[in-house]
């Protein structure tokens, strides 16, 4: 009886196989009933590169030699652009697609063959800039615009000139900034600047010098400047500020005037607001020991720096500023950190590292003040408050042109 049963329910199960075999056979009839779907090679390498009011996109063909046709879609597919494919131009295709407004776009593209078979789709997004991009972009600030004339104070003979503006930083997405100036020829002239290799270490990215040289700039007349940025770096579109304008401020030097700062020497580094030195809080050779201001005579090595270029630098650029009293210890920017406000501290020099690299500019036409640039974070060294007591904390700022962002090096020794 057990085997009869067995031999039925077996029967059962064949005979359901079958059955659902056959519908599935029928519902597979439906997409075969043409013949078997054929695709046409695929594209790839598809790229959206941004622009203003448009977008170029660009694609690889694939090695399918039946591909007659590309079809680009966009917008949610409301519009589309059909392409012949030619051969002769490489495996590399690219459309400006343009009218766009600003705003974010996903691209489609299919490949087509002569008898309508398509391959499988390709997708990139991009986006689009416009006046929404324009409006927020500045101008790179200048600092200021010096024309700097070493002349005879007797018989007013120019003996030499040095026209330039120093700059604020830029953004990331600058890309260029031209400047335009006269020159004494009535000639106009025209520098493109562009960023160019870290002079501390050429494999580190690369960054805006802080100073632009005008040869034969014409005195009075005007300098205009404009900036150049690229959204993104495949950006096929360059936005342009509006130009700016300023006059050199001619300064005149005594040529019997030599500047202070001789390297490498021995220095007091001493606050204008308050005519104390910068010093280590207590005499030791611990790192991290706070730099402050105290009234101490140049015969307490714990108040006195040895400023040296670093090799291969020129004028008051890139420079460490080791404490005397220990020989060893750098000033340096506490944790490398890039805030406002961060202490100054002594730390043993680091290789390699920049929060212990200081930048020294001329506050004035003679020399007489100076103010200290940390390379890593392009902010000045500041008695903290303006306070003029002992023991007050130097910490970073950024720069404002502020009396306690102002020191005078007054030389140690013979």
């Amino acid at each position: 009886m057990k085997r009869y049963i067995k031999q039925y329910l077996f029967l059962l199960l064949a005979g359901a196989m079958i059955t659902s075999c056959s519908k599935m056979d029928e519902s597979y009839s439906g997409f075969l009933k043409d013949g078997e779907r054929l695709y046409t090679g695929r594209p790839d390498s598809l790229l959206v590169s941004p622009g203003n009011g448009r977008l170029k996109v660009s694609w690889k063909l694939p090695a399918d030699p039946k591909i007659t046709t590309i079809k680009l879609l966009w917008n949610r597919r409301a519009d589309s652009l059909v392409l012949p494919v030619e051969r002769t131009t490489g495996d590399k295709m690219e459309q400006i697609v343009s009218g766009l407004p600003q705003g974010i776009y996903t691209f489609e593209i299919f490949a087509y063959d002569k008898n309508g078979n398509t391959s499988i789709r390709s997708e990139a997004i991009g986006e689009v800039f416009g006046s929404n991009y324009q409006s927020i972009i500045t101008n790179r600030p200048v600092e200021k615009a010096i024309h700097r004339v070493v002349e005879d104070p007797i018989s007013h003979v120019i003996l030499s000139e040095d026209p330039y503006l120093d700059w604020f930083g830029a953004s990331g997405q600058v890309s260029e900034v031209t400047v335009e100036y006269i020159d004494k020829s009535n000639s106009k002239r025209v520098r493109k600047i562009r960023q160019v290799p870290n002079p501390i270490n050429p494999e580190r990215s690369k960054i805006w010098a802080d100073t632009t040289k005008l040869p034969g700039y014409k005195a009075n007349s005007i300098i205009r400047w404009r900036t150049s940025y690229l959204p993104t770096p495949l950006a096929i579109d360059t936005f342009f500020t509006a130009w700016n304008e300023i006059i050199a401020e001619r300064i005149t030097i005594d040529p019997n005037y030599k500047d202070p700062i001789v390297f490498p020497n021995d220095y007091q580094i001493i606050a204008k607001h308050s005519n104390k030195p910068l010093a280590i809080k207590t005499a030791n050779n611990s790192n991290s020991t706070e730099v402050v201001q105290k009234a101490l005579p140049a015969t307490d090595l714990s108040a006195v720096w040895i400023v040296k270029q670093i090799p291969g630098e020129n004028s008051t650029t890139n420079n460490t500023i080791t404490n005397k009293w220990n020989g060893a210890k750098d000033m340096a920017v506490s944790g490398g950190s890039i805030d406002d406000n961060a202490k100054i501290i002594q730390y043993t020099k680091a290789a390699g590292g920049t929060n212990d690299t200081w930048i020294i500019k001329s506050a004035n036409a003679n020399n007489t003040y100076y103010y200290i640039l940390n390379l890593k974070s392009n902010k000045a060294i500041t008695i903290t408050g303006s306070g003029t007591g002992d023991n007050v904390n130097a910490v970073q700022a950024t720069y404002t042109g502020a009396d306690n962002q102002l020191f005078k090096f007054v030389l140690v020794g013979p």
